[in-house]
């Protein structure tokens, strides 16, 4: 395991038990999981078949995080224009 393989997953294990929202945590552990599987391959269509875990993992905590701070920056807004 090369050192920035392990210090990006470390950093997102940091961060990922700072999260309020279970749905994230769980993609986040799913994902890191997924890359960590990833290096452990027989043969090139197993290797692809896990790349494609890890791009669609990915692409589900992108969204999913999109999705949380677009509602934060919305309820930040109404607090706003509320006065408060």
């Amino acid at each position: 395991m090369n050192d920035g393989y392990l210090l990006a997953t470390t950093r997102i294990g940091q961060l990922r038990v700072r999260l309020r929202d279970e749905k994230i945590r769980e993609l986040a552990k799913d994902f890191t999981g997924a890359c960590a599987d990833a290096g452990y391959t027989r043969n090139e269509a197993e290797a692809n078949a896990k790349i494609g875990t890890v791009l669609d993992l990915h692409q589900r905590l992108m969204e999913r995080l999109g999705t949380v701070l677009r509602a934060i920056d919305e309820d930040e807004d109404r607090l706003v224009a509320d006065g408060r």
